[in-house]
């Protein structure tokens, strides 16, 4: 307020005198103190805010009515009652200054109002006009204006509860910093791990112990290909442990000034450590151990119930080859890998033929479907079919169609040699022209009959099968007869009857040549003729038979017709007689000799492997 309007509210006329000022307030109450009469005006009040200065209006007047009813006189005081007086018209004053009272004719309000009164005066400039009166008679201060400022005081108490709650969370947050940060200035960082060992929050020295407990107890431990774990003791082969110099170095690096970052992630390091062992001890354990069980075997074919080949997969077992296991442990052991995988090794054992390589044999097999080699022995058969064979299809590692060597061998051992007659001890049936039926052994000499060549006969079959033709043939043969049948003599032979002296010769049933005959000396068993089935050997004219430097003879002779493999024959003699007993006294070194006449006749009906059976 300025000293104008000061001014104007002092001259003012009306009912209501201008309330006091400031300036007229410090002046009543230096004037009081200097020993001058302050005059208070009376004021109206209401309420029990201003009980006091009503109380105090009420004894002065009624002072002042006493003083008036004693003739006009004022009523005489101590000095001590008139400076008690004086200090309660300061006090009033100042108390009504500070409430804001201002005249009796001020209308009443209660205390609230009169400070609200004086709020809105003195944040109101006053107008320089003089009608201030009237104006001072307006309306009351609006209700938004208070509530505008009370909005205001709360929107402030809130920001600063946010600036409290932010300031507490940093100071937390820095405390807790400091608290992680001395907790691990020596020591671990959280969530290390050292050789797959929890070392958070240890001192060096403690990780370095707990690494070296580890590794002391973990020895060395084998992983199969199946997954199953094999472990050997440390003791067992001898080992310590201990860590090299250098070995912290990387893990105590780090910073720990960001110590907190290390709680959201896991670090691990891998720390070499050194372990002294007996290798030859671990090499012992190694070659010792019983690994595995079941051999590898290979991928093959096989024939399916629908006709069709197909392949049965390689089994790769579970045995080793211990020594290469041996050299790659020891090598891992010299660079700290205790942990063995037996795959990595390379010390299974695997199968030389895998289903890959079968496939182009596959092929080759389906293609053979329908295939048959049928063996002709005249009067009877052996058929070969692809139901047997499958049976012997394999492949090479190349995916070569191969067929097995032995099973093929043992084929024709059941299914064709039972048909051979060359064989020690076979006897055969004959009937003798002379002597009937009878049952005549192969003989000690005898080379009459069919013996099949076995290797020959396999190779054979194996070209037929590779080649995919189903063709009708014959074993191959090491010893042969005149027929392939059952009867493998037939009806075209030369009998011999040594009994009888007698030789029959037979050509396809009918007799050719009947005569009488001198043998081998009975009575002497080197010039006995041996009896046996034999066959033609070799046919020659005009030879000298024996030595005298081995047979202690010579003997020329214009026919020479040899049926064994020791120098018995046919051949031309001339006796005076032949047949009857002359054997037995006067026979031969063993051969059958003939007339020249009748040995010309079987000149001309045998040929070479013509069959020749002496009879007892």
């Amino acid at each position: 307020m300025n000293e104008t309007q000061r001014e104007s509210r002092s001259t003012h006329s009306g009912n209501s005198p201008a309330p006091i000022s400031r300036d007229q307030l410090q002046q009543q109450m230096q004037a009081a103190l200097n020993g001058g009469q302050m005059r208070p005006r009376k004021k109206k009040q209401q309420g029990s805010d201003h009980k006091r200065i009503s109380d105090m209006s009420n004894n002065r007047s009624t002072a002042s009515k006493n003083r008036n009813s004693s003739a006009g006189e004022p009523m005489p005081r101590s000095a001590s009652e008139a400076k008690a007086e004086k200090l309660r018209q300061i006090k009033a004053s100042v108390a009504s200054a500070s409430q804001g009272i201002y005249t009796d004719e001020t209308p009443s309000a209660t205390a609230a109002e009169a400070q609200r009164y004086v709020r809105r005066r003195n944040s109101t400039p006053m107008p320089s006009n003089n009608n201030y009166s009237n104006r001072n008679r307006a309306s009351r201060p609006q209700q938004p204006e208070r509530y505008e400022g009370y909005e205001a005081v709360s929107s402030g108490k809130g920001g600063k509860i946010v600036w409290i709650v932010v300031l507490v969370l940093v100071v937390l947050l820095l405390i807790g910093y400091l608290i992680g940060y001395f907790s691990y200035r020596n020591k671990l960082l959280p969530n290390t791990y050292i050789n797959n060992i929890d070392v958070s929050g240890m001192t060096v020295a403690d990780a370095e112990q707990a690494v070296l407990n580890n590794a002391s107890t973990q020895g060395i431990t084998f992983i199969k290909k199946s997954g199953e774990k094999v472990h050997f003791n440390g003791e067992e082969f001898g080992s310590t442990v201990s860590l090299p110099d250098d070995a912290m170095q990387e893990v105590t690096s780090e910073s720990h000034v960001l110590w907190f970052t290390k709680m959201l992630h896991k670090t691990t390091y891998d720390v070499a450590v050194i372990n002294s062992y007996s290798e030859s001890s671990l090499s012992n354990l190694i070659l010792s151990y019983s690994w595995g069980t079941t051999p590898p075997t290979d991928a093959y074919i096989q024939k399916g119930t629908d006709g069709t080949y197909s392949i049965v997969p390689e089994d790769n077992g579970d045995m080793i080859d211990a020594t290469i296991l041996m050299n790659y442990t020891l090598e891992q052991m010299r660079n700290g890998n205790n942990s063995i995988q037996m795959e990595e090794a390379g010390c299974y054992l695997q199968a030389e033929v895998k289903s890959a390589d079968l496939q182009t044999a596959l092929e080759e097999c389906n293609s053979l479907a329908g295939l048959t080699i049928t063996y002709d022995f005249e009067d009877r058969q052996e058929v070969l079919d692809t139901s047997t064979i499958a049976d012997w299809i394999t492949a090479d590692t190349d995916g070569n169609l191969e067929v097995d060597t032995n099973k093929i061998e043992a084929w024709v051992n059941e299914h064709l040699t039972k048909y051979d007659t060359y064989v020690p001890g076979y006897t055969r049936t004959f009937h003798s022209t002379l002597q009937g039926t009878i049952e005549v052994p192969l003989g000690n000499y005898g080379i009459y009959g069919w013996k099949t060549d076995v290797e020959a006969t396999v190779n054979k079959l194996k070209e037929y099968i590779l080649a995919g033709e189903s063709v009708t043939v014959e074993p191959e043969y090491s010893r042969t007869a005149y027929c392939r049948g059952t009867d493998d003599i037939g009806n075209s032979y030369a009998e011999v009857d040594i009994t009888n002296q007698k030789v029959f010769v037979y050509k396809d049933g009918e007799l050719a040549l009947e005569t009488d005959c001198v043998t081998g000396l009975a009575s002497d068993p080197d010039r006995a003729t041996p009896p046996g089935v034999y066959r033609i050997w070799t046919m020659e004219r005009n030879v000298v038979l024996g030595t005298y430097e081995v047979q202690g003879y010579e003997q020329p002779v214009d026919y020479w017709i040899n049926f064994t493999e020791i120098g018995i024959g046919f051949h031309d003699l001339a006796r005076s007689a032949y047949g009857g007993e002359i054997y037995k006294t006067n026979g031969s070194h063993g051969c059958i000799n003939l007339p020249l006449e009748a040995v010309a006749q079987l000149w001309d009906i045998v040929e070479i492997g013509y069959p020749v059976i002496v009879i007892p």
